[in-house]
């Protein structure tokens, strides 16, 4: 690891907004995977294909572990966006950029919180439309674009809001 100088930067209203976006979406996993088992029947489907049909079944039980993971990841990830200078940078750190790409870095770490949570969600709910097959047919063909496009817009935006190196 290298040797990159200590900084937090302060998180900025964007940043704070960022979080309980994450806060909230992670509560609303919860609730909606507990309202999905009380809901669905004994066996769900539990994977989907790429087409985002059901290719596999298993306990409904199944669907509360994913706000468990969403849970966990989250709270990783939240611990490791404390400590900025342990990331690796595409750049080298000097105290002239420091700034921009720990702020950088630490803003896509939120973006992946939120975006995680929001796929595990996403998940759950293509779970609880599988269940319901009048529902299903054909709705689930949208999940995988969205999942993707959900995964890499935060990566995209980082990369985008790197600080340009100076000729």
């Amino acid at each position: 690891m290298k040797n990159q100088p200590k900084y937090k930067p302060e998180p900025t209203a964007f940043d704070v907004r960022l979080e309980w976006a994450g806060y909230i979406l992670l509560l609303t996993s919860w609730i909606f995977a507990i309202w999905v088992y009380a809901e669905s029947p004994e066996q769900i489907a539990t994977h989907f294909n790429a087409k985002g049909q059901p290719d596999g079944f298993g306990n409904k039980i199944t669907v509360l572990l994913l706000p468990l993971f969403s849970t966990f990841t989250f709270a990783g990830m939240t611990l490791i966006n404390q400590y900025p200078h342990t990331f690796n940078y595409p750049a080298k750190i000097t105290p002239e950029n420091m700034e921009q790409h720990y702020r950088a870095a630490m803003r896509l770490i939120r973006w992946l919180k939120v975006s995680i949570v929001l796929v595990f969600l996403l998940i759950a709910y293509a779970m609880y439309l599988s269940s319901r097959q009048n529902e299903a047919a054909n709705m689930l063909a949208w999940i995988m674009p969205v999942i993707l496009l959900i995964t890499f817009l935060p990566l995209i935006f980082y990369f985008l809001s790197l600080p340009k190196k100076s000729k």
